[in-house]
């Protein structure tokens, strides 16, 4: 398998251990808040202002 791809049974796996904080997340943080998680650690991370790109005003 390459790398950065994943089986239906790793897909599974990481939905079980995700689904926990997800449930905490709607519970605890508004949808603008998310969860990173990497080799360095988990980082809890919120928006305070998004424009996206295509809605962007006219100047």
């Amino acid at each position: 398998m390459e790398k950065g791809c994943c089986s239906e049974d790793e897909m599974s796996e990481i939905l079980k251990l995700c689904s926990p904080v997800m449930k905490y997340m709607d519970k605890h943080y508004d949808p603008y808040t998310k969860v990173v998680i990497d080799m360095d650690g988990v980082k809890v991370l919120g928006t305070e202002l998004s424009i996206p790109r295509d809605g962007r005003p006219e100047l």
